[in-house]
């Protein structure tokens, strides 16, 4: 059982919540008894960087780290074990924000409006057919990463709605749209959502009656929930442009490395914006614009080497370095061993 990454992953400004990751690497703990520790080291993701409760971590990282997680569990009902356990602090502004509302219907009304505040992996929406409502989580992601996701997201919804209901909520049908896993899986995911749950649909989400969207919730506090709402509503405004600044430099830099590595004042045209400014905001990051292109250059060079198809030249043009020595010099900087060996050896870094 594996996902095999593809450096394209880089081209996404995508990004997911730190403080989702850290609270899932907890449930791999507790579900499968391996440390976070670990996982982060073998995926090549910096812990203290995974440890900020407002940081955005990369979709090459997020990917990277759920094929790590997969390999150790042999487990393909991961995204659902993860969303199971899922909790109001993995959402962070956001959580609170549905925490405080007044019953589902407000929840999924504020869902909608700033789920983007804690990454960029999919978009939810609502659609009312004569009653029977569909929530639905679009997912642009390709597969075979998207069927994690999704599991994840929908299973995080009625966990989440089963912590902050006094009322059992099973959903009338759950939607996937990868295809049936074998039936000891599939009975898994029928047990935790306790309904029919159909796969190969052309949509994912959860039905459920529109009565569903009048049930208070206990943890109900208008004055938390407009005060979390005004904080996230600023958050939102500044999404492109200050918290998930560095996703956006990262996709617009690995666009442009094939092309010889590129200069900040690139950069900042492509995203509109000054130089100046983008230095300002990176500043404000806590991160260079050189340090940033080094790291793009580092996560993709792990995942074009597992490529053997590709030569070590090739992979050096690719990541914008203009000659293979310069590449090696690089690569052990960063992993401690020449990418040839890197290969020969047949794992991941380190660190």
């Amino acid at each position: 059982m594996a996902i095999t990454l593809t450096p394209d992953l880089q081209a996404l400004p995508a990004s997911l919540s730190a403080a989702w990751i850290n609270d899932a690497l907890g449930t791999v703990q507790k579900v499968y008894g391996i440390a976070p520790e670990e996982l982060l080291a073998q995926a090549g993701i910096d812990a203290q960087f995974a440890g900020n409760p407002t940081a955005l971590v990369p979709l090459i990282d997020v990917m990277r780290l759920f094929a790590v997680v997969l390999a150790r569990t042999g487990d393909n009902t991961l995204g659902l074990q993860l969303g199971a356990h899922v909790q109001v602090r993995s959402y962070p502004v956001l959580g609170y924000v549905i925490m405080g509302s007044a019953n589902i219907g407000e929840a999924i009304e504020r869902l909608l409006r700033f789920e983007r505040i804690v990454g960029e992996l999919g978009r939810a929406s609502l659609e009312d057919n004569n009653g029977v409502m569909l929530l639905r989580w679009d997912c642009p992601i390709p597969d075979p990463y998207a069927r994690y996701l999704r599991d994840a997201a929908v299973a995080g919804w009625i966990g989440l709605s089963r912590a902050l209901v006094d009322v059992v909520t099973s959903p009338q049908e759950v939607r996937f749209e990868h295809a049936a896993p074998p039936a000891a899986e599939r009975a898994q995911y029928e047990a935790f959502f306790g309904c029919p749950v159909q796969f190969g649909c052309a949509r994912t989400g959860i039905v459920f009656p529109r009565e569903w969207l009048a049930l208070p919730l206990r943890s109900a506090d208008p004055a938390l929930g407009n005060i979390m709402e005004e904080h996230a509503a600023r958050l939102l405004a500044d999404f492109s442009s200050g918290i998930n600044l560095v996703n956006e430099v990262r996709s617009a830099v690995y666009r442009r490395l094939a092309s010889g590595e590129p200069d900040i004042e690139t950069i900042a045209e492509d995203l509109g914006m000054a130089s100046r400014a983008l230095q300002a905001r990176l500043r404000k990051s806590e991160i260079t614009f050189s340090e940033l292109v080094d790291d793009v250059r580092r996560s993709a060079a792990a995942v074009l080497l597992e490529d053997e198809r590709l030569t070590l030249v090739n992979a050096a043009f690719l990541l914008g370095f203009a000659e293979q020595s310069s590449f090696t010099r690089a690569f052990r900087r960063w992993y401690g061993m020449a990418p040839g060996e890197y290969r020969k050896r047949g794992q991941r870094p380190e660190n």
